[in-house]
Parts: structure tokens; C-alpha cells; sequence
């Protein structure tokens, strides 16, 4: 499976489907946890975030969009509506990224709420963003209610190019068949995340920040977010493109949904332009 590059390529799709696909059809061949729970999505990119030893940066493929060529070699046709924050898009080099996530706070969605730690910053906040970048986590597949969960974390780990263990030189496939057939965890998968930077500059509670006592977070978006995150982005990349729209401020607004499925609740990120 090749890497994801750009918002084009987990959004290369009409523009009818544009609000309904989005990243769907390009993480169809990932595992998809059965439910975005925020006890799945907070242990597992903390803690592997932790376990990730420091290692020479891992090359990236980097190749945009209208630079791409398919299986056959031959050139492919420039993105005709190009998402908007394509431009922000590994503005951080990885080295950055993990120091970063291990420094700054980090904005979660639980309990329809946007979260830094036990703090509530209402259903809504605003971020300015810097920059984004795709990571991968590589887990043994339990869950916190499962024997073994607490051992299992330390096996947890990350690749932000799909194809190499950071911190480890291994391969993603090698890793995962390690846990498999080394480990006995026959769960282990990986599942894609969006690491997403900026300066909060608003949150439902407390309005409006000023500019000096503005700070730097992380909004870390599991499967589900980040494929509303990607249909945002396309969706408004039409129309800017169709002139409906002159331009999108680098704010973007960002509000926790929660949902429930069965007997499980768990909470999405969804994203609007900021009015």
C-alpha cells in the first residue's frame, strides 16, 4: 500500500461525493477500530508517543500532488479542486513532531466536549494551524478491559511514513507480523491519525484569547476525525476553487460530536469555517 501524501490523495473524488467519502475510500484496506472510543484514542497516542525512542529522521515521501504518477509511470493529471491547508502539510519536520507531542497539550474529544487534560473548553474552540502530518500507530490490539493491556503498551509504536518503525529499524509489516506471530497478539494492526498543530486563539468558555497569552496545542485525530478533517478541507478547496469563497482564514473551528452506536459513546472532531 503506497503512503498517503497529501489531502489530495485521501480526497481524490468528485465533488458530489465530496462531503460523504472523503478518506474513506483510501483507509478502506486499514483496520478501522470497531468504535473510536476515547480510552483507544488517548492511551494509545500518548503512550507511543513514549515508548518511540529518538532516531535519525525517517525519509518521507513528499511528492505533490500534481507531481504524482500512477502504477504505470505516467504523469497524473493535476488535483482539478485542491483541498485547502495543503500548504501546511509537514511544515514540522518529524523530529519536531514527536518532541512536540510530547510537550505541548494536547486538545482530545470526549464526552461531546473539546478537552486539554480535565479542563473543558466547551463543544467548540478555534485553532490557527501551523501544521498537520499523517502518523500510523502500530498496537497490539487490546483494549483496557483485556488481560495483558498493561504489558501489551509497551509494543505500542509509530510510523509516520507507513512504511518504517520510527525509533526501530524495522519495517511496518515486520513489526506487526513480530507482534503477531512473536507476541501472540493476533489483533495487532495499525490504525491512521492526523497530528494537527496551532495556536488556540478560541474556545467556547472563554472566548476569544488574547495574542499574548495564546499557546500551542495538538489535535489528534483518529480515523473518524480525520476523515471529516479531509472532507472539510476538500469541500472548501471546491469552493475556492468555483469562486464561491475568496479565500479560508488559517483558523479553522472545531467542535467534539458525540455519538453513540449500540451501547458505545464515544466523541468525533467535525470542522467549520470560523465565522
Amino acid at each position: 500500500m503506497q503512503p498517503f501524501t497529501s489531502l489530495a490523495d485521501v480526497c481524490e473524488i468528485s465533488t458530489t461525493e465530496v462531503t460523504h467519502m472523503a478518506l474513506k475510500d483510501a483507509i478502506q484496506t486499514q483496520p478501522m477500530p470497531a468504535f473510536e472510543t476515547d480510552e483507544e484514542y488517548d492511551t494509545m497516542t500518548a503512550e507511543a508517543s513514549a515508548v518511540a525512542a529518538p532516531a535519525p529522521a525517517v525519509a518521507q515521501a513528499s511528492v505533490p500532488a500534481v507531481a504524482q504518477t500512477t502504477a504505470v509511470g505516467a504523469a497524473r493529471a493535476p488535483v482539478k479542486f485542491p483541498p485547502i491547508y495543503a500548504d501546511k502539510q509537514d511544515n514540522f519536520d518529524i523530529e519536531t513532531v514527536v518532541g512536540l507531542s510530547m510537550a505541548v497539550e494536547r486538545i482530545k474529544a470526549e464526552q461531546g466536549a473539546c478537552y486539554i487534560g480535565n479542563d473543558s473548553l466547551g463543544t467548540r474552540c478555534r485553532v490557527e494551524i501551523i501544521s498537520w502530518n499523517y502518523r500510523w500507530i502500530l498496537s497490539p490490539g487490546l483494549q483496557s478491559k483485556d488481560p495483558g493491556y498493561e504489558e501489551s503498551k509497551q509494543f505500542l509504536a509509530n510510523t509516520y511514513d507507513n512504511q518504517t518503525v520510527y525509533g526501530k529499524d524495522v519495517t511496518v509489516e515486520e513489526y506487526l507480523q513480530e507482534l503477531k506471530e512473536v507476541h501472540a497478539y493476533d489483533k495487532a494492526h495499525k490504525s491512521m491519525y492526523i497530528d494537527l498543530f496551532g495556536m488556540l486563539v478560541w474556545t467556547e468558555k472563554k472566548g476569544e484569547i488574547p495574542e499574548e497569552e495564546r499557546k500551542m496545542v495538538v489535535v489528534q485525530l483518529s480515523q473518524t476525525s480525520a476523515g471529516q478533517f479531509a472532507a472539510f478541507c476538500q469541500t472548501q478547496g471546491v469552493l475556492v476553487a468555483k469562486g464561491v469563497v475568496k479565500s479560508v482564514s488559517d483558523v479553522v473551528e472545531i467542535e467534539a460530536v458525540a455519538r453513540t452506536k449500540g451501547s458505545n459513546k464515544y466523541t468525533n472532531f467535525s470542522f467549520h469555517v470560523a465565522k
